[in-house]
This record gives C-alpha cells, structure tokens and sequence, in this order.
C-alpha cells in the first residue's frame, strides 16, 4: 500500500555516489590548479631567493646529480674517521666519490651551515679551480638514480655552483608539482574538494620548503602524500581503484616513494599494510591480512589485489559499487 502511494523506493544517496566520480575531469582540474597554484609559487619563490646550498646536503645531492649526468655511480669514498659515531659510520657506508665539472664543484658553498651568525656572504665568488674535473664525494652516492640525471642535466647548464643549484631546484620543483597534482585530483574526483582541507593542514612550512631545494626530500614526502591519497579514498570509496585514473596515482605516486631513499621500499609497505587493516578493510583488506590482522610482509601485495578486486575471480568483501557474477565473481556495477 505504501509502495502505491510513494511509488518505487529510490536508490541511497551512498548507492548513487558510488557509481563513479564526484566531479568531471574539467571541474575536479579547476579545483585542483586553485589549490597547486599558491604551492608552486611559493616553492618557486624558495628555489630562487635561497642561498645556494642553504637546503639540507644540497651540496652532496649537487654531486651526486652532477656525476649521474655521466652515469658515473662513483667509488666509495673514506671510511668514517671515528669508529664510535654512529651517523658518522652510516654516512661513510653510503658515501661516494665522483667526477664532476670543477666550476660547479660545491666545495666551501656551505660555510654558513650550522652558523648562526654567518650568512651567505661568506660563500666563494668562484670555485677554487674552473678548468677540467675534480673529484667530489657525496654522502648520498648509494642512493637510486631515479631523478638526478634529470636535475643533473638541468644543473650543468650552469656556469657556477649557485646557478647550477638553482636549476636542479626547478626540475625538484617540478616534480613535486605533478606528484602534488596526482594526489588533489584523487582527493577531488572522488571524495570532493573538501577533502583537500585535510591536505592543506598536512602540507606544512617545512614540506613547502623542501619544494624548493635540491633534496629528495620533496618527492617522498609528495609520492607518500599520494599514496596516502590513494588509502583514504580507497576507505571510503573502494571501487575508485578499478579505474585506470587511480592505478596510474598508484604507480606513479608509488614509485616516487620508493626512489626518493636508499630503503624507501618500506614506505609503500607500511601505507598498504596501514590500508590492509585500516577503514579500506571492509573493500579488500583480505587481500592483505594474514589470520584478521595486517601482514607487513604481504602489505607489498595489497596495491595490485585491491586494485583488481573487481572483476577478479577471488570475491572481496561486500564493497557498495560491485556485484557478484553467477560465477561468484565480483564485478563493478
């Protein structure tokens, strides 16, 4: 009777959400260059008004993209001078020894660090030698090529180390700049712009800093920043990870993290055991628990079973969006 008079029961509004994204692609675009933009500049803004070598080990991350130019992984450099020093012995370990151009050698750039009454005056007009090569070490020499030939490249258009540091900057910057777009177009499309209030607060002084230095610092914090991206939606919205759009964040996003540091392997693995036994439990957590509780040594798994849980023939949970075949397959309405 009440059906007659109501008619037919209409679907929720959870049911109708999950059908695909929020916003279109033109909207979600305008959303997420309003929020890029103001970062960007400011990153452009350190990377140009900074000293040379005012960021973390710039000078050894300089070196080491200088020598990756010439795909020289260099040789490893003297053995820590004091034995008991912990930092010291692990900074020696990864150490190396490459040739570079001797105008863009670094070497005296950093005499205000760890100063505070020195400023970048101090810095030589010239390095001491203009002419041929030198050999310079760097304490990041075992970490993955990934981006230095890049920043390498950009950096040896320089004619001296300051300007060479300054394009390096760029290219970070730049790479930031698509990893911090990947990450507000998943935030938008599929859960809205306010989910980037969240990001905004999580996006501090520090980590707009290091948009603007010539670190890895800035691509494992970004690459984290969309994996994490990645897990929140997946918590809310688990049939976002069926669609290409979401699998290329992943890849993307993912491979930065695990570039950007000699051990960045156990990043993605912490982020996809944390999915395994977070809110994303109730889509495809299976896909990474062993015995009801997250596995970290099958977190790695959980990326590539959660994003062909539709469609698969092993069924997930009951996820909003899917369906389960004649076959018992699942499958994305």
């Amino acid at each position: 009777m009440l059906a007659g008079v109501t008619g037919r029961a209409r679907p929720l509004d959870e049911e109708r959400a999950t059908s695909g994204p929020l916003l279109t692609a033109a909207a979600a675009r305008r959303v997420v260059a309003v929020f890029v933009l103001p970062y960007v500049l400011l990153g452009l803004v350190w990377a140009l008004a900074n000293p040379a070598m005012a960021g973390p080990d710039e000078d050894a991350h300089l070196v080491k993209a200088l020598g990756m130019t010439r795909f020289d992984i260099g040789t490893p450099g003297p053995p820590a001078a004091d034995s008991s020093d912990l930092g010291e012995v692990r900074n020696a370990s990864i150490s190396r020894v490459v040739e570079i151009p001797a105008r863009l050698d670094p070497t005296g750039y950093r005499c205000f660090a760890f100063r505070a009454e020195a400023t970048a005056a101090c810095q030589p007009s010239l390095p001491s030698t203009t002419d041929g090569d030198v050999a310079a070490r760097t304490n990041v020499g075992a970490y993955p090529p990934f981006l230095y030939p890049v920043a390498g490249a950009a950096a040896n258009l320089g004619s001296d180390p300051v300007s060479a540091t300054r394009l390096g900057r760029l290219v970070v910057l730049a790479a930031s700049t698509v990893l911090l777009w990947l990450a507000c177009w998943h935030l938008v499309r599929w859960l809205g712009s306010r989910s980037l209030l969240g990001l905004a607060v999580l996006l501090t002084p520090m980590a707009v800093f290091c948009f603007g230095i010539l670190n890895t610092s800035a691509l494992e914090i970004l690459g984290a920043t969309g994996m994490a991206a990645v897990v929140a939606v997946h918590g809310r919205r688990p049939e976002a990870l069926t669609y290409a759009s979401s699998q290329a964040t992943v890849l993307v996003c993912g491979t930065a993290l695990v570039l950007s540091r000699q051990l960045g392997l156990v990043s993605p693995d912490c982020c996809s055991s944390s999915a395994g036994g977070g809110r994303c439990g109730r889509g495809c957590a299976r896909a990474g628990r062993s015995r009801g509780r997250p596995s970290p040594l099958r977190g790695w798994r959980l990326w590539p079973s959660v994003a062909g849980s539709c469609g698969t023939t092993t069924p997930p949970c009951s996820v909003p969006g899917c369906r389960r075949t004649a076959s018992g397959a699942s499958s994305r309405s």
